[in-house]
């Protein structure tokens, strides 16, 4: 990981969490990521990334899978496979990450878990504002 203390690229994708923890995906499917005001660039190429209250970012990849991109956990200096595919993710307060794939089935794991619980209901995308899950229908 190299430092930077400024960063001049375009930003598709922003995430912000706890302690001005903030993360974002370039253009160019880069991470990067905000430590005691400097940035870092992120191992592994990206799509999307979410960060939780309580800290917690995950993130999806770029590599097609089965239900979207691959799913994953930032462990502080890697990236941890959660072993299912995504389209669209959201972290609650707790760290629970929060999926939706591509046939629009809603799942979530507990902070740091893999096992996954589907949800009832559909979604073509989710946010989450604390505690409130909240989700853009699919018609």
């Amino acid at each position: 990981m190299g430092a930077f203390s400024r960063i001049v690229t375009p930003a598709r994708r922003i995430a912000a969490g706890p302690k001005e923890q903030l993360w974002f995906v370039s253009a160019a499917n880069q991470a990067y990521y905000l430590q005691e005001g400097r940035y870092f660039r992120a191992p592994g190429a990206l799509s999307d990334v979410a960060v939780g209250a309580d800290g917690s970012v995950y993130a999806l990849g770029i590599q097609k899978q089965a239900g979207g991109f691959g799913l994953w956990r930032w462990t502080g200096m890697s990236w941890n496979a959660l072993g299912m595919g995504a389209v669209d993710l959201a972290v609650d307060a707790d760290g629970q990450v929060w999926a939706v794939d591509d046939t629009g089935r809603i799942s979530a794991a507990p902070k740091g878990k893999s096992h996954f619980t589907e949800v009832p209901g559909t979604a073509k995308s989710i946010a989450i504002n604390g505690k409130p899950v909240w989700i853009l229908l699919p018609d």
